[in-house]
């Protein structure tokens, strides 16, 4: 197994791998970008996600698929990856975490305008979102952050469900953990998002998820032959480069 650790510059926090919380799906939501989530612990107030009537989708095969650098930095994000099945897995990788992360609405709007696709709306008003994640760390639901909170996502699994050179649909299983004087202990819970992406103007951006919530839920363990039985792969190894994993 390889958990990867992300190496942020423009963020005081080093992000191990993948969290998975309430709050990001909160933002992306369900059926819309990276939406429809299931926790192994369900945060307060959060209905869970009702399985699906129908069968999920089968993940394809990734053939020889790893983490690459974007070629270029925008707003503190990683941006510019290949039009290939390892550009695709990395750009979700990259603006999933950035989405699910960010605790200012400024911020978010931000990174929004760097990572979705035209005319897309991907998860609720940036306002709402970061309220949901604050909440999820303990934070007050606006102004400044008491010093060192932070919402950790972390990179466990991956699912490709399918590509071509116009579009991708991955499903990326994060854990989660939150730091702050307030911070709940998040451990033991993980956070699945559906994620799709459109190659536009020469570059991967998120697009509205149109897949309904046909995935597998509940969700296994990271890591768990339950889960390697549902189709997750290993995140790959990673080069080095702007928004490398390593």
């Amino acid at each position: 197994m390889i958990i990867m650790t992300r190496k942020i510059n423009f963020r005081s926090v080093r992000i191990t791998a993948l969290v998975g919380a309430g709050a990001l799906v909160a933002g992306l939501a369900v059926a819309i970008p990276l939406a429809s989530h299931h926790a192994h612990a369900d945060h307060p107030g959060r209905a869970p996600v009702a399985a699906p009537a129908e069968p999920s989708p089968q993940p394809i095969d990734a053939g020889s698929v790893s983490l690459v650098p974007g070629d270029r930095w925008a707003d503190g994000l990683a941006l510019g990856y290949p039009d290939t099945r390892s550009g695709a897995l990395s750009a979700g990788l990259e603006y999933t975490t950035a989405f699910v992360e960010c605790l200012d609405p400024d911020r978010l709007r931000a990174v929004l305008r760097d990572i979705a696709a035209p005319s897309q709306k991907i998860g609720a008003d940036p306002v709402a979102v970061t309220r949901n994640d604050r909440a999820l760390v303990g934070a007050p639901p606006s102004g400044p952050l008491p010093a060192g909170t932070a919402l950790v996502l972390t990179g466990r699994m991956y699912q490709l469900l399918d590509f071509d050179q116009h579009g991708a649909r991955l499903l990326l299983l994060f854990s989660m953990a939150a730091s702050g004087p307030n911070a709940p202990d998040l451990s033991g819970k993980v956070l699945a998002l559906p994620t799709r992406l459109s190659w536009v103007g020469g570059d991967w951006k998120l697009a509205a998820w149109d897949g309904g919530t046909n995935y597998q839920t509940p969700v296994a363990a990271p890591d768990s032959t339950a889960a390697y039985n549902d189709g997750w792969l290993d995140l790959p190894s990673a080069a080095d480069g702007p928004g490398s994993w390593s």
